[in-house]
């Protein structure tokens, strides 16, 4: 008995269209390189126009005083409040807004928990905070109108002291889309129970913040 070995089958001849895997993965990459080769040059173009004129309306700003947020210290007898001489610019429009809580999140993310529209011009702001019995008011007056008014219970300023991540600052000037113009930054201190004996600590999340801000629309 023999056995015949079946003859080898020829390999199928390739189509037109057909192409390795080897073939496709190269023709990909390949791809893959070329293109960012073509739209990245294009690309950094735009970002240095856009830069350009981020930078250009910057200047601009600076040398337009009168486009800018201009804040300044003034001395209040007693313990009246804080007090600021304020221009807010024409063309946009403002308001101002303070928090009394949540103060150990980002100045520039602190959501406002009271806002009340501010008006171009110039404007004296008081901010103040007293005590009455067993409940804290706190009032923000322009012009010496009230414009924003809030009651807080005692907890709220333990009365341990406090600090200001802004402490020192008697001027400020800016214009309107660097952000926030702020008046006031002050958070208490609170009893620190992980701590036996200890007075106070500075990781409290409660005390006044209050600034100025642009907004998209009339409040």
């Amino acid at each position: 008995m023999s056995f015949e070995e079946p003859p080898a089958s020829e390999p199928n001849p390739r189509r037109f269209g057909q192409f390795s895997l080897l073939t496709l993965i190269l023709l990909t990459t390949t791809i893959g390189v070329l293109i960012p080769l073509f739209t990245l040059p294009q690309q950094c173009a735009q970002a240095r126009l856009q830069l350009s004129h981020l930078l250009r309306l910057e200047t601009d700003a600076f040398q337009q005083p009168w486009r800018q947020i201009s804040a300044s210290r003034r001395n209040v007898p007693g313990s009246q409040g804080f007090a600021w001489e304020v221009f807010v610019p024409n063309g946009d429009h403002f308001q101002l807004a303070w928090t009394t809580s949540g103060l150990q999140t980002d100045r520039a993310t602190n959501i406002a928990t009271n806002a009340a529209s501010l008006t171009a011009g110039e404007h004296v702001i008081v901010i103040r905070y007293l005590r009455e019995n067993e409940v804290w008011l706190l009032q923000t007056l322009v012009d010496d109108r009230v414009v924003l008014e809030e009651r807080q219970p005692a907890t709220w300023n333990p009365q341990l002291g406090s600090y200001s991540p802004s402490s020192g600052i008697d001027a400020v000037q800016m214009p309107p889309q660097a952000g926030r113009c702020f008046l006031h930054d002050e958070v208490f201190c609170m009893p620190d129970r992980e701590i036996e004996e200890a007075e106070n600590s500075g990781k409290a999340a409660t005390g006044l913040r209050v600034w100025i801000e642009k907004v998209n629309a009339p409040y």
